[in-house]
């Protein structure tokens, strides 16, 4: 009878040890899957910031280009609005 109940313990044993390696396996696989997947959503999120960080670069160009015209036909003008408060 203990060699019966003995034996069948093993008999379980080893087949709780093969679905363990399977689940191993399965989750090995989905360890897999994910980075895979990381790695594609890190691919696409960095060239979306390359995207931005190359049109906010462009619109910074603009802003300075802008600002710099602004600024250079303004001295001329305040300049000439105090020679004509002076002269008047």
């Amino acid at each position: 009878m203990v060699k019966t109940d003995v034996a069948e313990v093993k008999v379980t044993l080893t087949a709780l040890e093969g679905r363990m390696d399977g689940l191993v396996i399965a989750m090995e696989g989905l360890r897999q899957e994910m980075m895979a997947k990381f790695d594609a959503l890190e691919a696409r999120l960095s060239g979306r910031i390359d995207t931005v960080h190359a049109e906010l670069k462009g619109q910074l160009l603009a802003i300075k280009w802008l600002l710099g015209f602004v600024l250079a036909s303004a001295v001329p003008m305040a300049l000439a609005l105090v020679r004509l408060a002076f002269l008047s």
